[in-house]
């Protein structure tokens, strides 16, 4: 007979395994669920899913708790961006609600609190004062487009005298340099980066949407500009060199484009957005993707990319997950969102955060792209073939049943021998 000794480490050995195969079993459910929530359409120009309110209480405690400087040290714009999109969420989320909403005025109250961030000298830290435009074409872009977007939410009657003397003074900067320094100004010395540029350019529009307008003809002269140095597919290029030519076009920043280029120009915009989804819009086993090079290309992940996994770049995918909003894209967004929760792996606890809150920043574009909105006219209602079969979700479910049935295999056998 066995000692009490021994019979107290099998029962907790078999105490052990039951925890971990209910864990594991846990996992396997939410994996199940999470190739269906949030519902298709929950996340939307007119509506926003139910799981954003956890997204942004997460966000905000790691934001509390220094994640933009931690941020930093993975990429030069770390600080900003996490603070940034952090703030726009809000400000998406809070148009949504009518002007004398309380929960309108505490969403302007958190944008606020981003812009403040952003304008600290942390936020301005690694961009030079002495650059051609001033902190360089990035951050001019994305801290205007925060400001702009923190007035359109506030109204008419409660905007800050000295927000609206900022916005516009940075707006006349902006213009200066799209003029002067060709279509795509430096955001660091000798490094110009269209995308940033295109986001300058849409807080010029926001500022005609806002008050009395004044740059619908530097933006005419600016767009011609960019049509005369597109890439060999009619796509706006990746990287810039001078004023003219650059890289071609890719992924992770034709996705972020397309959103601030529909905000200036939708008809431009959706020539552009359907070149996009001809050359980059794909498939990786069975789930949708975004390809950082074109179909038919091959290259390296960067920082920008990240690891490409089949050609496909998350970047890329949660960008362009709202950038597919923008443009009435259901069939794209609604299968890329639930894919991005699938591979994700959202953890609920403490608010909701994915790959268990290893980059902030990650979570923090992902809620930004979920609540996608334009701020300067309403989404587009075009309708788009389909990316996957609507059975797409099947063999992944027939995967994680087998996974659950090996999980259990040993306890059944065992319980099956001693009936």
């Amino acid at each position: 007979m066995a000692s009490l000794p021994q019979r107290l480490g099998r029962a907790a050995a078999r105490a052990l395994a039951l925890t971990v195969r209910l864990g594991l079993s846990a996992a396997l459910i939410a994996g199940h669920l999470n190739l269906h929530f949030p519902e298709a359409g929950t996340s939307s120009p007119e509506s926003v899913a139910p799981d954003i309110p956890a997204q942004l209480h997460y966000l905000r405690a790691a934001l509390d708790d220094g994640a933009a400087a931690d941020m930093q040290g993975w990429f030069p714009e770390g600080y900003a961006f996490t603070w940034a999109l952090y703030g726009l969420t809000h400000v998406q989320v809070g148009l949504r609600r009518p002007l004398a909403d309380p929960a309108r005025a505490a969403a302007a109250v958190e944008a606020r609190v981003a812009l403040d961030a952003l304008e600290s000298p942390a936020g301005r830290a690694p961009f030079l004062a002495t650059e051609r435009p001033p902190l360089g074409t990035f951050y001019l872009g994305w801290s205007n487009w925060l400001r702009g977007g923190l007035l359109l939410l506030l109204g008419p009657d409660a905007r800050p005298r000295a927000d609206v003397e900022r916005f516009a003074a940075t707006c006349a900067t902006i213009a200066r340099a799209l003029e002067t320094q060709g279509p795509y100004p430096p955001s660091y010395p000798g490094q110009a980066w269209p995308a940033d540029a295109v986001v300058a350019a849409a807080s010029l529009r926001l500022h005609d949407t806002l008050f009395p307008p004044r740059y619908a003809a530097p933006l005419a002269r600016w767009l011609a500009a960019v049509d005369a140095a597109r890439d060999e597919h009619g796509l706006i290029p990746h990287s810039a060199h001078g004023r003219g030519g650059g890289t071609p076009a890719r992924g992770s920043s034709q996705a972020l484009i397309l959103r601030f280029l529909y905000e200036i120009d939708p008809d431009r915009a959706r020539v552009d957005y359907r070149t996009f989804r001809q050359r980059h819009v794909t498939t990786v086993g069975l789930f949708p993707a975004i390809r950082e090079y074109a179909l038919g290309l091959a290259g390296e992940g960067d920082v920008d990319s990240g690891p490409l996994v089949g050609g496909a770049s998350a970047p890329a995918m949660v960008v362009g997950m709202g950038t597919a909003q923008y443009f009435g894209d259901r069939a794209l967004a609604d299968p890329l969102l639930h894919t991005l929760e699938f591979v994700g792996f959202p953890l609920p606890f403490g608010g909701k955060r994915y790959a268990f809150g290893l980059l902030p920043v990650g979570d923090a574009f992902l809620a930004w792209s979920k609540t996608a909105r334009p701020f300067t006219r309403p989404a587009s209602k075009d309708t788009w073939s389909a990316v996957v079969s609507t059975g797409y979700r099947l063999p992944w479910h027939g995967l994680l049943l087998l996974l659950m049935a090996l999980v259990w295999l040993g306890p059944v056998r065992r319980w099956l021998r001693g009936r």
